[in-house]
């Protein structure tokens, strides 16, 4: 249960972590940097509690389900370390890393908006319980006005989602087809939400994704 928990506290971490280095422009450079090692930090701490999936990666049957766990997850260990060694580079803390950086900082912005997408369909494949306690699906409690208003909540905000991936131009910036620009005047909480909205948008689909595929093969757990 302990070890459930921390798992929980880490996923969160990594989350609020992900959200807030969205907005670096916003915020002190300093700081940016900081949350950007403690990022890296959370997410050796997650891979660490789930070497036990890695182990296990060989045996078992292959189920579309846990193909789709399989592949999230080793995409979001790719993007970490991209963006890991990318910030690097950028930090300036090893000089005969700086003709590197106009490489890395492409590489930065594309992995941090690929990030803002991958990332929570990653953790959205775990949220299929979610899912099952609203919708009252077979083998889950009836469902309770909590559950479904939290549904409710979610589906709004990812449709919000929808119209702020258009707006805020993340797929271009994943693509490096315009270089990054801050919105005008935009607040902080404000930019924040919007980027919250894709990233409930993400979470949603990688939760319906593991519930459709799920039928279709044994799930396995993935870091």
């Amino acid at each position: 249960m302990a070890r459930k928990q921390v798992r929980r506290a880490l996923d969160m971490a990594l989350a609020a972590l992900l959200l807030l280095q969205m907005g670096y422009q916003l915020l002190p450079e300093d700081l940016h940097a900081a949350l950007g090692l403690g990022m890296t930090l959370a997410a050796t701490a997650h891979l660490a509690l789930n070497a036990g999936w890695v182990r296990t990666m060989g045996r078992g049957r292959w189920g579309a389900a846990r193909a789709l766990m399989t592949v999230a997850a080793g995409a979001s260990l790719l993007l970490m370390l991209s963006l890991a060694l990318s910030g690097l580079v950028l930090s300036g803390l090893v000089d005969a890393l700086r003709p590197l950086d106009e490489a890395a900082r492409a590489a930065h912005l594309s992995s941090s908006y690929l990030a803002l997408l991958v990332l929570p369909l990653h953790a959205g494949t775990h949220l299929t319980p979610v899912l099952d306690a609203a919708i009252g699906a077979k083998g889950a409690r009836a469902p309770r006005p909590a559950a479904i208003l939290g549904l409710g909540a979610w589906v709004a905000l990812a449709c919000l989602g929808v119209y702020e991936f258009v707006t805020l131009h993340v797929w271009d910036y994943v693509t490096l087809r315009m270089p990054f620009v801050l919105p005008a005047e935009v607040p902080l909480p404000l930019y924040l939400l919007e980027h919250f909205s894709v990233m409930a948008l993400c979470a949603l689909l990688g939760a319906v994704l593991a519930r459709l595929t799920r039928r279709r093969g044994p799930a396995v757990c993935s870091p």
